[in-house]
Formats: C-alpha cells, sequence, structure tokens
C-alpha cells in the first residue's frame, strides 16, 4: 500500500550562505521519503498578492523616526532598533484617552520583504486586510499602530511576505519581543 502525505515547510535564509536541513524520521515508521526543495525569490513569491496598509493611527515614535530619516539624520534607525528591540511592542498614551493607549507591531527587515501581516485575535475574526503593517521607505522598519484598551492581553505572531496558503509556514514570534522574554 502506497500511502502518500504532503507536507508543506518553509524556512527563509535572511544572508547568503551555506545551510543544513536535518530531517529525521521519529516513531516506528518505515519507508521511504522525498524532500523537494524549491527556491523562491520573496518576490517572485509575492507577485500576484496585493495589500494595502491601513494607517489609522499615528505613532508619535514613528512620526519622530521619519523626520529624522527625512532630515538625514545619522544613526537615526540604528537608534531606533537598540530603543525597540526588547521593547516591542511599543506602547503609547493616548491624548484623548486614559483607558486606551496605542500599540506599535514592528518587524526589522532583514530580507526581502514584501508585506507583513499582523496576526492577533480580531485577525482571525476575517479582517486580515486592515491588520498589514507599513513599511517607513528608505528603513528597514516596519510597523502597525493600533488603539487597545490599556492592561489588554493578548498574543501575536508576525508573518512576513504573508500569503494566506502560507501562513503557518511564516508566522513567527516578533523577533524584537523574544529579547524581552528572554531577559525574564
Amino acid at each position: 500500500m502506497l500511502l502518500t502525505v504532503r507536507l508543506r515547510a518553509g524556512f527563509v535564509a535572511p544572508t547568503s550562505g551555506t545551510y543544513r536541513i536535518r530531517v529525521i524520521a521519529s516513531g516506528t515508521a518505515k519507508g521511504s521519503y522525498v524532500l523537494r526543495m524549491d527556491r523562491v525569490v520573496a518576490s517572485d513569491r509575492m507577485r500576484h498578492v496585493q495589500s494595502q496598509p491601513r494607517e489609522t493611527y499615528p505613532s508619535e515614535r514613528i512620526k519622530q523616526l521619519a523626520g529624522e530619516v527625512k532630515d538625514g539624520q545619522v544613526g537615526a534607525v540604528d537608534r531606533f532598533w537598540q530603543r525597540a528591540t526588547g521593547n516591542s511592542p511599543l506602547v503609547e498614551p493616548l491624548k484623548d484617552s486614559e483607558d486606551d493607549v496605542l500599540v506599535t507591531f514592528l518587524w526589522k527587515e532583514a530580507y526581502d520583504t514584501q508585506n507583513v501581516l499582523l496576526l492577533w485575535p480580531a485577525t482571525a475574526a476575517g479582517r486580515a486586510e486592515e491588520y498589514y503593517l507599513s513599511h517607513l521607505a528608505g528603513t528597514d522598519v516596519w510597523y502597525k499602530t493600533l488603539r487597545v484598551r490599556h492592561g489588554s492581553r493578548f498574543t501575536y505572531t508576525l508573518s512576513p511576505n504573508d500569503r494566506p496558503d502560507d501562513r503557518a509556514v511564516t508566522s513567527q514570534q516578533d523577533p524584537a519581543a523574544t529579547v524581552q522574554a528572554n531577559k525574564q
């Protein structure tokens, strides 16, 4: 009896170099296995994917960074990431509310990135188009600012180069928040 099971997996190589993939069969299932690898550049994979980021809430920290970049301040982006790493998402007070805050989710582009989707409870409600991050031109900064109830607790992941069929592969924890979690 021939049983064929196809599972999709993927990985991103953020820099060129030599990588190793180790495949280990576990359990008692015997047989032959085939691993097929296809090299696909992000821009080709994303060719027909449309995403239109919406900026509903302005983040003061992002506006400040945009101004510094526009003014040509050397090291502005590096300083931004130094402050943000381990402190993501960014939380800012909201001027017209004591009950809500602005929360800015971040993605640092480390490889060719065409879009980034914030996956959190509201995304699961079928409104993914509202949660694509915006890209700050001329930088490696992607961001999405939301108005959230002060004290809210929720989980989220980020899906760079998001396509609905690939989310199980592209979704990952926030790398800028991982540092913070590891410090505890």
